[in-house]
């Protein structure tokens, strides 16, 4: 393991055996299979990584960046949908529009995607000496950092790892929308519309920012279980390091905003990825399976 990898790793109070010994079944693989994909591209591969809340999306894109540095001798980049959120100010306009919900952010629906389309256009376009400034999002304020606070990419970009927990995520059928799933949707969407809308943001704008992906890698929870458990994980690690952080039963009520579309991506992703990455129940990635007709993994 590269000394960096373990700097991050200690950094973020992470052990790094566990993946220290699966670097040889899943990291490298991976990227020499993500070198293979830039093939005579002349602009950066876009990578979606997809995967439910609490899988691990950032901690996963920050050691791929490291060791496709340190190994391919490739630049990348992590460019998060989570930046992209519209402020509070934008949504409480959008929940007096729309639904009250939709004051939560997270959903698709609730992120600037016009911002995120004009920077990815500009990541696309970017040449060897330009500096552009990427969207950071402020959670504690709740509102898009102050442009000084954005990050430039670095130069000779090859790849961009875009993660987000819906990305790449397919609406669902109308007729799924009719039953609720969970006591949230009863209480405060007994008429559908919030979910309605959701799922027209998905088969929309989010559809088209999605289609520019060139691959798509899912890292896949065991069960809905788990990603509360994880996410609960997340949170105690949050207080560990910065403070604050929801309580185990905040992530329960916090997780049902996201229920729906957690399990239908639990049933479709694997279906679309074309990197499927299991997630174990000791939260370590165990294998790498290829899953559509591209460039061979190994």
């Amino acid at each position: 393991m590269s000394d960096s990898l373990l700097h991050y790793l200690r950094s973020q109070k992470i052990d790094p055996a566990p993946i220290l010994s699966r670097l040889e079944q899943v990291d490298h693989p991976l990227c020499r299979w993500l070198q293979q994909q830039l093939g005579e591209k002349k602009r950066p591969l876009l990578v979606g990584i997809n995967g439910a809340q609490g899988t691990g999306k950032s901690t996963f894109s920050k050691r791929l960046q490291i060791l496709l540095r340190e190994e391919r001798s490739l630049q990348s980049m992590t460019l998060s949908l989570d930046d992209y959120y519209l402020g509070k100010s934008a949504r409480r306009v959008l929940s007096e529009r729309v639904h009250p919900l939709l004051q939560r952010r997270g959903v698709p629906g609730t992120h600037d995607l016009v911002r995120l389309n004009h920077q990815l256009e500009r990541l696309f376009r970017i040449q060897a000496d330009e500096q552009i400034a990427l969207s950071c999002f402020d959670k504690a304020s709740d509102e898009s950092a102050d442009e000084r606070m954005w990050r430039c990419p670095p130069q000779g970009l090859d790849l961009i790892l875009f993660e987000g927990w819906c990305v790449g995520v397919p609406p669902q059928p109308v007729e799924a929308l009719v039953q609720p799933i969970n006591s949230l949707e009863v209480r405060l969407d007994p008429d559908r519309q919030w979910r309605h809308f959701v799922n027209e943001q998905l088969a929309g704008a989010y559809r088209t920012l999605f289609s520019r992906m060139d691959v798509l890698l899912v890292l896949q929870a065991p069960g809905m279980a788990s990603v509360v458990e994880w996410r609960a994980l997340q949170e105690e690690k949050m207080r560990a390091l910065q403070g604050g952080g929801m309580t185990p039963d905040q992530v329960v009520d916090f997780v049902r905003y996201f229920e729906r579309l957690t399990r239908h991506m639990l049933v479709e992703m694997p279906q679309l990825a074309d990197v499927l990455l299991p997630v174990g129940e000791d939260h370590q990635l165990d294998s790498i399976h290829l899953c559509q007709e591209l460039n061979p993994c190994c």
